[in-house]
């Protein structure tokens, strides 16, 4: 699984896409049931996966067009280097889930979320801010 940061390149190994990680979401799920040692019950645990929240720059596909939004989960990206720089690679047997006319409910559903949460991050640090200065 690839270390997702925002501005890193994805290159799509199929269709000639290139697009930029925008932000990194994570989307909480269920594992499955583990035996707990203190109990001797089964339960379950939640656990996070990280997802890249991705624009398109480049798009030779007619279905795929630029600037539209698509989520890769974390496993389905490689790291690879490119003339020095490292880039993420998505091979061909997955699939970039889209924002739109492609995509599931979910996917725009948690690109919507992660846009609203980073509004109200950007509100209360300019809170912050303007707090830190009425204390100067």
């Amino acid at each position: 699984m690839a270390y997702l940061k925002p501005q890193q390149t994805v290159f799509f190994a199929q269709g000639n896409i290139t697009a930029i990680v925008e932000k990194v979401a994570f989307r909480k799920y269920l594992s499955k049931p583990r035996l707990d040692k203190k109990t001797g019950k089964k339960k379950r645990r939640w656990k996070s996966m990280p997802y890249a929240i991705c624009k398109v720059l480049l798009s030779d596909d007619t279905k795929v067009l630029p600037e539209s939004n698509f989520l890769i989960a974390g496993y389905r990206l490689k790291e690879k280097f490119l003339q020095g720089n490292m880039v993420l690679v998505m091979d061909n047997e997955y699939v970039a889930d889209y924002e739109r006319e492609y995509g599931n409910q979910w996917v725009s559903e948690m690109i919507r979320k992660e846009n609203e949460r980073e509004a109200e991050r950007i509100v209360k640090a300019k809170q912050y801010e303007e707090a830190a200065n009425a204390k100067q």
